[in-house]
């Protein structure tokens, strides 16, 4: 059985990584039976369990989550995931949990937006601009999503599609505690400063990469036509987006089912009544052969907002994939 480490799971690329997320769907994985998530509490934490199946192979990635590790230098998020063969379920393959969900997410962000992001950049190019990215949150998710949007804009570069991408602004509360990583990816602001409402007010694109949760900004406070992905939370009680943006925005998500179990964001706004189930749009229906064009012009120039919350089959697409090229 093979041990693949960090290196080699972040050495796979997050565009790559997008493709093999929407390629299980093309394959015919269905979201909607996909196990859910288990968590376990623990004095310090929890465990999250996240099992899959797929056509060739079944996988489950094994978490820890410990808030308290920030304050001790740990990653707050560890663990596993083991692949096994589908038939005989014989483990194939060992990877790092922590880096797989590193990977994942911002895979899972650009593949669940992509339409929108390419549109977004087209309309940037049109104003003669550069794309302008606001994320919230520095931490390992939040620097992934600057690597991930790079890598798309560069993947649709060398394709000959417009995609100039401005230097992104990363938000946090104290910008002195964001770590290296975070100040060499892009600039550092404090949320609510004068410079960061400027930055959040032109924004294209908005990532929500926090555990905050109540929203972090005000919906009056984006643009009209601002596409918002949002990852930070996937508990009913926890959300990234207020309530009125969800109610006027396109809403897309992995899945209905599993957004109005665990996604705060969906889950308050409906029961705020200004966001109906029924008006939920699938990744899957997304990537439907011809739906996408459809979903764009009915989106027309308002606000779209992608909300995921990480499911098994994301997981399990991506490790095999890397698997299968290790």
């Amino acid at each position: 059985m093979h041990y693949l480490d960090t290196q080699r799971v972040a050495a796979f690329g997050y565009t790559n990584a997008a493709d093999a997320i929407l390629a299980a769907l093309d394959q015919g994985i269905d979201p909607a039976t996909d196990p859910q998530r288990l968590t376990t509490p623990l004095a310090h934490g929890s465990f999250l369990l996240m099992p899959s199946q797929g056509a060739s192979h079944a996988g489950i990635k094994i978490i820890t989550h410990a808030p308290g590790n920030a304050e001790r230098a740990v990653p707050t998020i560890q663990g596993l995931y083991l692949l096994c063969d589908g038939t005989t379920l014989t483990p194939q393959a060992l990877l790092d949990g922590e880096a797989l969900t590193t990977l994942r997410t911002p895979a899972l962000s650009v593949a669940a937006s992509r339409p929108f992001l390419h549109r977004q950049f087209a309309r940037a190019h049109a104003r003669g601009e550069q794309l302008r990215v606001v994320i919230f949150g520095a931490g390992p998710q939040g620097v992934g999503h600057v690597h991930a949007l790079r890598e798309e804009a560069d993947a649709l570069a060398a394709r000959g599609d417009a995609a100039a991408l401005a230097p992104i602004t990363l938000l946090v509360r104290t910008p002195d505690n964001a770590s290296p990583e975070a100040h060499a990816a892009g600039t550092v602001l404090a949320a609510g400063s004068a410079a960061a409402v400027e930055a959040l007010t032109e924004a294209d694109v908005v990532v929500c990469a926090t555990g905050t949760s109540t929203p972090l900004f005000a919906a009056e406070d984006v643009r009209g036509d601002a596409l918002v992905i949002a990852l930070g939370s996937h508990t009913p009680e926890a959300r990234e987006v207020p309530a009125e943006l969800m109610g006027r925005a396109t809403v897309i998500v992995e899945d209905e089912g599993a957004a109005m179990r665990e996604a705060g964001d969906v889950i308050q706004a409906v029961d705020e009544g200004v966001l109906r189930p029924e008006d939920l749009i699938s990744l899957g229906a997304l990537h439907a052969p011809g739906a996408a064009e459809a979903i764009l012009n009915a989106a027309g120039e308002g606000p779209v907002v992608v909300k995921t919350v990480g499911m098994g089959w994301q997981d399990l697409a991506v490790a095999t994939a890397i698997a299968q090229q290790a």
